[in-house]
């Protein structure tokens, strides 16, 4: 396709005919990102689902990666028919020049192949110009993580580059490129052979020789370890003057056979690290035992540097644990602590194990972890521990692994059941505080006064995190001396703060306290609301709106708080450590203002919320109306990334909001979210909300906004399969409506009575709300919002068996929406309906032309599929779309489904005469249904089995099974079933030398049959 070009090389890019064709969504970026960098191979759903919902895939994954790939079919518009549904997964075939990673490694092959030098660095200077940024971007950073080997095609493109430079003797031209290379990646040990050669070739040898001691230095205090054989080679070869005229070749770096992929996840190391020596050795001896797997806890005072240690840590251990590292933060100090059997889906996501193959219970997960671990050396960072109970399931079982465990707590829980060794970091010690003072400051400004140094380490006790905010306070006044701050700190018996002893909570919030009172009082007032603030972090506009300014004005005041260490700042948003904000916190409670710095908060989390919703998140139905004016977004991904962005803290917001108010607006944000988590299958954030604006709801004695909330714990119920749920908070959610005189709301609740009664088998109450929904939605003149409702109708008349309301229903649904997925969903209601009036051409039109329409395959498509070719008697057909049908079922977790498709083989089998296969497929329906409570297909069931016991002249047992179908379809009103019921007692009874019941039952029959149109197949008859 002319003018088409992909880029993964930077931010993940779309051009058509010049154009840029915009994502509207993050997740749509990643799932395309998937597949280019799969072009032209076949992609696994599981691998797209693992991609797009980064280890917490959504209820029912393959329709939700269904509903992703439609959708991203539709925002590539003219160019989407390039990703095909295929056997196996998803496919995009590409020509070369159509993605810029192809086009890169075509270029370093013909590099490769090339013998001239310098048609080798033309070549490889070609592919890396189309690197314009860091890959994978606007993905998230776990993308890249995840990722690691296109990092490393890269940095193997760049060495050989270098190579071919060296060749034709550019050598003092590659000096400064190969020492920014060494500095960015001072590991890579290839970069600094090639920076010795370069040297010693342009006739500095001396200077070779000192970049050999810098890598060997930096090798031993990172990994402990000496240089590599190549390296190691050189340098004596430079030693001696005998260095090779050739550039040594970069050796291919071997995969491991077994395809492990190494995660390297550590959090970046602290430049300024610094101290902890005596305790970095102990706990080095510790992970490197060999004859069992250690478990080492480190343990101690908020503030104290933990996670830093541990970090720093794991970085010096790498070369011991070369399967990987792994990091997980399990968020024990917070209210809402990672569960361990989410944390074990992640990490058998990371051992490489497919999310449908994750066990459903803790234990079978953590014997998973233990049995996939075995043998390999990975070292685990488990950050931030709660408590052993949290840890013990995570831990690997075998030597060669090792468990670094950081908690506030001593955990020594782990030290019986697991034999875990126990570290509790102190203070440090003076030396080690001025080091890190000299570090921050500087040794020059710590060396000129030394003793004013040191009393400012014991004023701050030589708590790091009281260090660092007094250091960085005093980074921002270079004219002030330390001694003249010490002062400063020492005023107002600012001692007794900073004397943390057994309360390090207080002594920390001393601290705080001393920097908050150092900042000028606009910073201060920043500080002071940023208190109030419930989620994880805070933007520039968000932090406008708490301090009632502009972005203009508050940004250089986060910035002067970020200096002061009071705030993190990442990318363009703003963290506050845990401490710092409960210190914050206590500060807004006597902050004049806060309680109305609060409200301008949340009231701009819900204009904005709305406004970003308003792309593609807006449902048909919503009883909050739009509180925005001008839209701040300026297309669906920016708004889509935004709420993504935000998404935890809106729910947070939610919370406070449905404690201590504004109770309209926690519900009303919560309201407005509804349609963003359902499209998403954000099922936690969205109990969480939707739980938090109907308490809101209720504390305010508002009916709306309890009918608002309880809509959406209703949808959230359906959508998980919670059908009882569903309905009752549907019925709750339907009467508020109605007292709010919200006819658009109860109208749509109404119809979503009558699905979730249809989905529970309960087709009269079903027919009954549907029926009441649609009449509504008429009177509002709402047509076009009526196919849904009109599907279910279809399908419960066909249940009740008014065949001919069954055809008109789907009929006028595909008149309404023909395309897609309803037109689908129409055209196989109609065909079903088609096949129990015995127009079988019609039928077959129908569901022809439904299967070809299907993206993916679904399962009442292949059952009613094979029920329509059994009646036709073509078996072989029938029995492929049944076998289907139980695969896909199976296979999506939709057990109701699956009793259909088990009940339509056991017909096909009986019909064949296979009565002990039919026996088998029956019961095990049988058992589906009753577990589900779904009375509708276990009257199939026992219909089924009665017909097996009939073919077996076991007359006793027929007429039992027959009645209890008989009776159990009466009850229901579903008059096929019942039809069909009657004509088997009454062949069971003919059979029995009954003739009056079996009369009376074929007269029976014959009246459903007169009452609905029903024709049976001709096998039904014989």
């Amino acid at each position: 396709m002319e003018g088409l070009r992909f880029r993964v090389l930077g931010p993940t890019e779309v051009r058509h005919d010049g154009s840029v064709l915009a994502l509207p969504a993050k997740r749509l970026r990643v799932l395309l990102t998937e597949l280019l960098i799969n072009a032209n191979r076949v992609v696994p759903p599981g691998q797209l689902i693992q991609a797009s919902w980064a280890g917490e895939p959504p209820a029912g994954p393959e329709r939700a990666l269904h509903t992703s790939v439609s959708r991203l079919r539709a925002a590539l518009g003219p160019v989407g028919d390039l990703i095909r549904t295929v056997p196996g997964g998803y496919l995009i075939e590409l020509e070369p020049d159509q993605l810029d990673l192809a086009k890169f490694r075509a270029l370093v092959e013909r590099a490769g192949a090339a013998d001239d030098p310098r048609q080798q660095a033309h070549l490889l200077g070609e592919a890396l110009d189309l690197w314009q940024d860091v890959p994978l971007t606007g993905l998230g950073t776990e993308s890249l993580e995840g990722r690691p080997w296109l990092i490393e095609e890269r940095l193997q493109a760049i060495e050989r580059l270098v190579d071919a430079r060296l060749a034709i003797g550019d050598h003092s031209a590659v000096v400064a490129e190969l020492t920014g290379l060494t500095r960015e990646h001072p590991l890579r040990e290839r970069f600094w052979s090639q920076l010795m050669l370069a040297l010693y070739r342009g006739g500095r040898q001396a200077d070779a020789l000192a970049a050999y001691r810098r890598l060997a230095a930096l090798l031993a205090e990172e990994l402990g370890v000496d240089p590599g054989t190549e390296v190691r080679q050189l340098h004596q070869a430079i030693l001696t003057g005998d260095v090779p005229t050739q550039t040594p070749a970069t050796d291919p770096i071997e995969e491991p056979a077994d395809n492990w992929a190494r995660h390297a996840q550590l959090p970046m190391d602290l430049s300024d690290f610094v101290g902890r020596s005596e305790v970095i050795t102990e706990i080095t001896e510790r992970l490197s035992e060999t004859s069992a797997m250690p478990v080492v806890t480190i343990s101690g005072a908020p503030g104290v540097g933990k996670s830093a240690l541990a970090v720093h840590l794991g970085h010096r251990l790498r070369g011991r644990f070369p399967d990987g590292q792994w990091h997980v933060r399990l968020a024990g100090a917070g209210n809402s602590p990672r569960e361990p059997l989410e944390v074990l889906g992640e990490l058998l996501s990371l051992a490489g194990v497919d999310p449908h193959d994750l066990p459903a219970d803790l234990d079978r997960r953590a014997a998973l972890l233990r049995s996939t671990l075995a043998d390999r050396r990975v070292l685990l960072l488990l950050d931030d521990a709660r408590d052993a109970r949290q840890v013990k399931p995570l831990l690997p079982g075998t030597a060669g692994n090792a468990v670094l465990v950081t908690s506030r707590n001593e955990l020594a829980g782990l030290s019986v059941s697991v034999g875990a060794r126990g570290t509790r970091l102190t203070m440090l010690d003076p030396a080690e505080a001025l080091d890190l003072l000299a570090g921050m400051l500087g040794a020059e400004r710590v060396a000129a006064e030394p003793s004013a140094a040191a009393e400012l380490a014991e004023v701050c006790d030589r708590l790091p995190l009281a260090l660092r905010i007094a250091a960085g306070l005093l980074s921002g006044r270079p004219d002030q001396s330390i001694a003249g701050y010490v002062e400063e700190l020492r005023a107002g018996d600012r001692l007794a703060g900073l004397a943390i002893g057994d309360e390090p909570d207080t002594a920390v919030a001393a601290t705080f306290a001393l920097s908050y009172e150092a900042l000028q009082p606009q910073a201060r007032r920043l500080f002071a609301l940023l208190g109030v603030v419930p989620g994880g972090d805070l933007s520039v506009p968000g932090a406008a709106a708490l301090f009632d300014g502009s972005p203009r004005e508050v940004g250089p005041l986060l910035e002067t708080l970020a200096a002061g260490n009071l705030l993190q700042r990442e990318r363009s948003r703003y963290r506050m450590h845990d401490l710092i904000r409960l210190y914050a916190a206590g500060r807004a409670e006597v902050e004049p203002g806060a309680d109305a710095a609060w409200q301008r908060l949340i009231d701009w989390y819900l204009r904005t919320t709305d406004a970003a919703t308003d792309f593609e998140y807006s449902p048909l139905v919503r009883l909050t109306e739009r509180v925005f004016d001008e839209n701040p977004f300026t297309d669906a991904a920016q708004a889509g990334a935004w709420l993504e962005a935000e998404e935890q803290n809106l729910v947070a917001c939610v919370s406070k909001a449905a404690d201590s108010g504004p109770y309209g607006v926690a519900w009303r944000l919560a309201d407005v979210l509804r349609h963003y988590f359902s499209i998403n299958d954000r099922v936690g954030p969205w109990r969480q909300a939707a739980t938090a604006g109907l308490r809101a709801a209720r504390a305010a004695g508002d009916r709306d906004g309890e009918g608002a909330m309880r809509h959406s714990l209703g949808a959230l119920a359906f959508t998980v399969g919670e059908v009882e749920v569903a309905i009752t908070e549907s019925a709750a959610a339907c009467e508020a409506y109605a007292e709010a005189g919200f006819g658009l709301g109860e109208a749509a609740l109404l119809c979503n009575l009558g699905m979730a009664y249809d989905d529970h088998g309960e087709s009269v109450q079903a027919a009954e709300f549907l029926m009441r929904g649609i009449r509504a939605f008429r009177a509002l003149g709402r047509i076009g919002s009526l196919w849904p409702a009109l599907h279910s109708l279809s399908n419960v008349s066909h249940n009740l068996g008014d065949l001919d309301a069954a055809v008109a229903a789907a009929s006028e649904a595909l008149e309404i929406a023909p395309d897609g997925y309803a037109g689908v969903v129409g055209l196989l209601n109609r065909g079903a309906a088609y096949r129990l009036l015995g127009q079988w051409d019609r039928a077959e039109a129908d569901m022809t032309t439904a299967l070809a329409m299907e993206e993916r395959p679904s399962a009442p498509g292949q059952y009613e599929t094979a029920l329509l070719y059994a009646d036709l008697g073509r078996y072989d057909e029938a029995m492929a779309h049944a076998e289907a049908g139980v695969t896909i079922s199976h296979r999506d977790g939709l057990e109701f489904h699956e009793a259909s498709a088990l009940n339509v083989l056991g017909i096909i089998r009986g019909r064949q005469g296979r009565w002990d296969e039919a026996a088998r497929h029956h019961a095990e329906a049988r058992d589906i249904a009753v577990r589900l409570g779904h009375r509708a297909r276990e009257a199939e069931a026992l219909l089924g089995l009665a017909a097996v016991a009939l073919a077996r002249k076991e007359l006793a047992e027929a007429f039992d099974l027959g009645q209890q179908a008989r009776e159990l379809a009466g009850q229901l009103r579903q008059r096929i079933v019942e039809c069909r019921a009657l004509l088997l007692l009454a062949e069971a009874g003919r059979q029995a030398g009954r003739a009056d019941d079996a009369e009376r039952w074929a007269a029976e029959a014959a009246t459903i049959q007169a009452g609905t149109g029903y024709r049976p197949p001709v096998a039904v008859n014989r």
